[in-house]
């Protein structure tokens, strides 16, 4: 089939490659139109017999007339005129020196007295048709459309093959928008006169009025090519192309342009939007920063900007530019709807659905806004609203691939509500993804990238099921998409390019978070750092933009590291030519491009770890790093992959102490002086099936103070988090005032602050933490953590038994709950676990038993290293 996506244009992409066509903005030098008697303004010098000049004409809502003149003697009808029978009065001056005369007046701007000598002339020589041209241009120039039109048709009618008349008229229909007349004034014009260059740039114009762009492209073409210095011509032909979504050559015809005028703003904005959809935007916004200066006339330039620092992530500079288009134009909705996109990347739920509604009050069907609308719902937690929109959208959309994606996927709630039906949840999703197997089987997609990884099912690891069924329905989905797309690509498939050293293994890391984060803190800072370099050569490929310390160590550390803003196709050579013996994702699901990625063959053998604590349901991935301690014995059955179990922990971890910083409790309303319990997760950790617990918790222990973090970028969520808790505590009568406490999030020192003035962790049930509860651990205080069924619930219960604290490891809810209320109420006991935190947590830091662990299953599943 030919994909929808790609006939609108990637309509749902996050970035718009083109733009609505603009206007240039008229030359500063243009005189403005006065009447006679008002300030004069002086006309173009006269230009060589039989051969116009070109004035540059305004480009326009309402162009501005240019007009021609034509010296030539005087004629009527080409023949010279009878003589004329001798004055009762001599005159003062021939006529041939009046004429001279008045033509000087009309160049040095004195209208009122070239127009007193052009009557004079009419008066003693009423059938020249020149005078009458000479008369009309003059009207026109001062504004005067209707008398300049009479004299110019008068001096059509007097001379019908008259060139400089033709024009000046065909002109002032343009600016009338009378294109069609205008269209055959020059049509005739450019037969009579086929190397006048201003003639083939009117004929131009009235094309482009009409919509008739492919002619419009060869009218400014001959334009050129009879007057190559011919600066509106140069952007009216990159306009026309830039309309016809030639975006390259409109920046080909700019750059000629901008040879002869380099600060010109619209051949800048050309070459600008060209290099934008080219992805070179720090090139964009070199040309672009000159393309502004053109004023409220290329507003779409400040649009383009937006675009540019949007893909440079510097959010701040493109909302202020998307605000600056919007100023001149403020019913550019493509403005609004990027300023949104921003906003939700920034976690700025509120501010994006502010723009959305913005434009959907003025167009309630534009289906971008719409589509972006639901995504934006799900994010708020609404699924069923949002995929109300994103159905209606669709339906506009004529049934988009990609929004059918998104309209699957909207169907795992982000955060749960008592009362969903996981079963009719699940269920209704494995049915649209078989629909959406059955489609791109059916009807081949002609960019599949536009869909793979875009919409991920990120959320279903928030649900304490085995997912690994309906995971790998959706990866399969992917492997068959890139599929589609890898047979189209002019490149080798295979990845073994290069000579290897001899007795070593090539180990790839393709990960979006090289730097401060807890995917490289957990996990991959061990394998960069500890990995027996006589054995293993590492490369990594970092697509993110971030930099910091960390990234500049996993720099130092390995023998090749590739980083920045690459397409699909330049990464996947990229990892070819790095022939690899194994490829590691450490995060899927976290990332649009790494989804894309994994779904291919990049490496002998590829495999995926736990930044994702989730089965990514691919074909192509081989293998899951996981740890001892994070599985069940039944953990097999949960992952599409071979599980790989690495002793202990699986992971080489450092501490992470930092020192606390004194926190005012007070100001939170949070009194210290009564039991704290902390709880650090995510709102979508919280499932509501362990609600309860903590209103039990409540119960027993009076004044207990549950401490929440609002985390930026899920504020919506921790919002319908804390309604749910609200009314579970009301419903049991007891006061939500008393018990729950929402307070900002925390930067490291601030979060161990708390913990060190907190009574208990509590761990999350059903979704645990790692990171965080290692945190306690630092600060030495008491955790209840709950083990779970999955991987993903065993974090805190791993970490426990790796301490020496596996008493304390509840197994199920009442023991969680009575393990939280006895560590506020036995001092005895939560002096004891402070204890063995402090004498155990040792065995958490730095333990290499997993590193050797992965050195010798890279050496088993890769084959030997060629010489």
């Amino acid at each position: 089939m030919r994909d929808q996506d790609q006939k609108k244009g990637g309509l749902l992409s996050r970035l718009f490659k083109r733009a609505p066509e603009t206007q240039a903005a008229p030359p500063s030098t243009a005189p403005s139109p006065v009447p006679p008697s008002a300030k004069p303004v002086a006309p173009p010098s006269p230009p060589p017999a039989q051969q116009p000049t070109p004035n540059p004409i305004k480009v326009a809502a309402q162009p501005t007339v240019s007009y021609s003149f034509n010296f030539k003697p005087m004629t009527v009808g080409g023949q010279a005129p009878a003589p004329a029978a001798p004055p009762a009065t001599p005159p003062s001056k021939p006529p041939k020196d009046l004429l001279l005369e008045t033509i000087n007046l009309h160049k040095q701007g004195r209208l009122a007295e070239a127009e007193t000598g052009y009557l004079k002339l009419i008066e003693s020589q009423p059938a020249n048709a020149d005078v009458r041209q000479y008369l009309g241009m003059l009207y026109l120039q001062c504004g005067d459309t209707e008398r300049g039109v009479a004299q110019i048709r008068q001096a059509l009618a007097l001379d019908p093959n008259h060139v400089p008349a033709m024009s000046n008229l065909g002109n002032a229909l343009l600016d009338e928008q009378d294109h069609a007349a205008a269209l055959t004034l020059f049509e005739k014009a450019s037969q009579l006169a086929p190397t006048n260059a201003v003639i083939w740039y009117g004929k131009g114009r009235a094309h482009l009025g009409l919509g008739q762009l492919p002619q419009a492209v060869e009218d400014f073409t001959q334009t050129l090519s009879l007057q190559p210095n011919f600066p509106e011509a140069m952007r009216l032909l990159a306009k026309t192309h830039f309309a016809l979504d030639h975006l390259e050559q409109a920046a080909t015809v700019a750059q000629q342009g901008l040879q002869h005028f380099p600060d010109d703003p619209h051949l800048n904005y050309f070459c600008g939007a060209w290099a934008s959809s080219q992805n070179d935007h720090r090139a964009a916004l070199a040309y672009l920063d000159k393309a502004v200066q053109g004023g409220d006339d290329l507003a779409m330039a400040w649009h383009w900007k937006g675009m540019a620092h949007q893909a440079l992530h510097q959010p701040e500079q493109a909302l202020s530019a998307f605000e600056r288009c919007l100023q001149a134009k403020p019913e550019h909705w493509e403005s609004m709807l990027s300023a949104a996109l921003v906003c939700m990347d920034q976690g700025q739920s509120v501010s994006a659905l502010k723009w959305l509604d913005t434009i959907l009050e003025r167009d309630p069907q534009n289906v971008l806004a719409l589509a972006e609308k639901g995504r934006l719902l799900m994010a708020f937690g609404e699924s069923e609203r949002a995929r109300d929109l994103l159905a209606q959208a669709n339906q506009q959309l004529g049934n988009l691939l990609t929004v059918q994606f998104r309209h699957a996927i909207a169907g795992i709630p982000r955060l749960r509500q008592h009362g969903d039906s996981l079963e009719f949840l699940r269920s209704r999703l494995a049915s649209e993804l078989r629909e959406l197997s059955q489609r791109i089987h059916a009807e081949p997609v002609d960019d599949p990238l536009v869909v793979v990884g875009e919409v991920q099912p990120f959320y279903l690891a928030y649900q304490e099921l085995n997912n690994r069924d309906l995971l790998s329905q959706y990866g399969q989905l992917c492997v068959d998409l890139m599929q589609q797309w890898s047979s189209k690509q002019d490149q080798p498939s295979d990845w073994r390019l290069l000579p290897k050293p001899a007795g070593k293994r090539r180990v790839g890391i393709l990960s979006a978070h090289i730097h401060e984060q807890s995917v490289w803190r957990a996990i991959v800072r061990g394998w960069v750092c500890e990995l027996d370099r006589q054995r293993f050569e590492l490369c990594i490929f970092y697509p993110g933009t971030q930099v910091d310390q960390q990234t500049r160590l996993a720099q130092e550390r390995v023998d090749q590291f590739w980083q920045g803003e690459k397409s699909v196709e330049e990464w996947v050579r990229c990892i070819r030519e790095a022939n690899l013996d194994v490829l590691i994702y450490p995060e899927l699901g976290m990332d649009a491009l790494t989804a894309k990625l994994a779904s291919l063959r990049l490496a002998p053998v590829q495999m995926a770890s736990w930044g994702h604590p989730e089965t990514t349901g691919l074909p192509t991935i081989d293998h899951y790093l996981s740890a001892e301690l994070f599985e069940s014995p039944q953990a097999q059955e949960h992952y599409s992959e071979k599980l790989v179990r690495l002793p202990n922990l699986g992971c080489y971890f450092e501490s992470m102490v930092a020192q606390p910083e004194q926190l005012d409790l007070h100001a939170w309303g949070i009194d210290p002086q009564l039991p704290i319990y902390v709880c650090p997760g995510t709102p979508f950790k919280y499932m509501p099936e362990y609600d309860e617990a903590l209103i039990q918790i409540a119960k027993r222990v009076p004044g207990a103070q549950f401490v929440y973090l609002k985390f930026s970028h899920f504020a919506p969520l921790t919002d319908l988090l804390m309604t749910r808790l609200k009314q579970g505590f009301n419903q049991a009568g007891l006061d939500p005032a008393v018990h729950l406490r929402l307070i900002p999030w925390q930067t490291r020192p601030g979060f161990y602050g708390l913990l060190k003035q907190a009574n208990v962790f509590l761990d999350t049930m059903g979704f645990s933490g790692f990171n965080t509860v290692m945190h306690a651990i630092d600060c030495a205080t008491p955790i209840v953590t709950l083990e779970g069924r999955f991987m993903r619930g065993r974090f805190g219960s791993a970490i426990l038994h790796r301490t020496g604290l596996s008493e304390q490891v509840c197994h199920t809810v009442d023991q969680y709950v009575d393990l939280a209320v006895k560590l506020v109420q036995d001092a005895a006991l939560r002096t004891q676990m402070v204890d063995q935190i402090t004498k155990g947590r040792d065995r958490l830091y730095r333990d290499s038993e997993p590193i050797r662990a992965l050195e010798s299953v890279l050496w088993q599943v890769t084959e030997p290293a060629s010489a």
